[in-house]
């Protein structure tokens, strides 16, 4: 750190806001391309929250989670809330 307060604001501070923005959400989420990539399958993100979700809720593992009335199935139970709100009236539930 710069010995005068002079000093230090002339410092460029932006390198280290911008690299956590980009470990976070990837340099190239407009164009469209992948930055986080699963290391198991192989499949793309491009946050990399959405890299770490996939590989805690077990890549490669079946699906744990299934609709009683269709039999969908999924490995989150958020989706699969989602699914029978949007899929299945109340009825069918």
């Amino acid at each position: 750190m710069p010995s005068n307060l002079a000093d230090y604001l002339k410092q460029p501070r932006r390198a280290a806001s911008m690299q956590k923005m980009e470990d976070s959400f990837g340099t190239s989420e407009h164009s469209g391309r992948s930055t986080f990539v699963c290391p198991k399958c192989g499949k793309g993100y491009t946050r990399k929250a959405s890299l770490q979700r996939h590989l805690s809720t077990g890549c490669g593992t079946p699906p744990m989670f299934y609709c009683n009335v269709c039999g969908y199935r999924t490995s989150r139970k958020d989706i699969l809330l989602r699914h029978m709100r949007h899929v299945h009236s109340r009825s069918q539930i």
